[in-house]
């Protein structure tokens, strides 16, 4: 297994809050390269307001991304869903 993964397996349990998570995601997705993410973990057909939403996309752009509604159009939701 990818050592960046085993440590960020090891060190999840011991967040204590969301911004911790998000941080230890930031971090450990930046040694494969990636500067940016976006996870999502929802309930369909449920409340919106119980979305789970951590994200490094800049604000203007998931200001825009919500306010259009292109979850109801993005492949990689869609494909989730099934």
């Amino acid at each position: 297994m990818d050592s960046a993964f085993q440590r960020f397996m090891a060190e999840l349990p011991t967040q204590q809050n969301l911004p911790g998570v998000q941080s230890l995601l930031e971090r450990e997705l930046g040694h494969y390269g990636f500067r940016m993410f976006a996870y999502l973990s929802f309930v369909p057909d449920e409340n919106i307001d119980k979305v789970l939403a951590l994200t490094t996309y800049p604000s203007s752009w998931v200001k825009s991304y919500c306010s259009n509604r292109y979850d109801r159009l993005d492949p990689i939701i869609a494909l989730t869903r099934t």
